[in-house]
């Protein structure tokens, strides 16, 4: 599927599975249990949204957008992401320790810390 406009949407109990979706825009939706399974998003904006029990299963997402949204139990665990813009917005989010360690410079980097690289050590320990 191309592009589609669900601003504003209510979607609830819903299940889109192995699905290509390019860009995706439900912006200021309600999402409530919602799944997308095996699908490919190329991107997905879900800026301002209130998004309860959305879960991704083996699921690619090249941009999501987040920004200003309101989530509660929203697993994203299960996606693989490429762009992530709103990491502001991800309290009540759940991602995997992977995700962690992929998404470090951006929460380093929207807390304001400065990462150096460690310091050599020469073996005096």
């Amino acid at each position: 599927m191309g592009a589609n406009t669900l601003i504003g949407a209510t979607l609830t109990d819903v299940r889109i599975r192995g699905t290509h979706l390019g860009y995706v825009n439900l912006a200021g939706a309600e999402l409530k249990d919602v799944i997308f399974e095996g699908c490919e998003i190329d991107s997905l904006d879900l800026r301002g949204a209130k998004l309860e029990a959305v879960t991704f299963i083996d699921s690619r997402v090249d941009e999501l957008n987040v920004a200003g949204s309101t989530l509660s139990a929203m697993d994203l665990s299960g996606a693989r992401l490429r762009t992530l813009v709103g990491i502001e917005s991800l309290r009540g989010a759940i991602i995997g320790h992977s995700q962690l360690v992929d998404l470090a410079p951006l929460l380093a980097a929207q807390l304001g810390l400065e990462v150096r690289p460690d310091a050599a050590t020469d073996g005096d320990g």
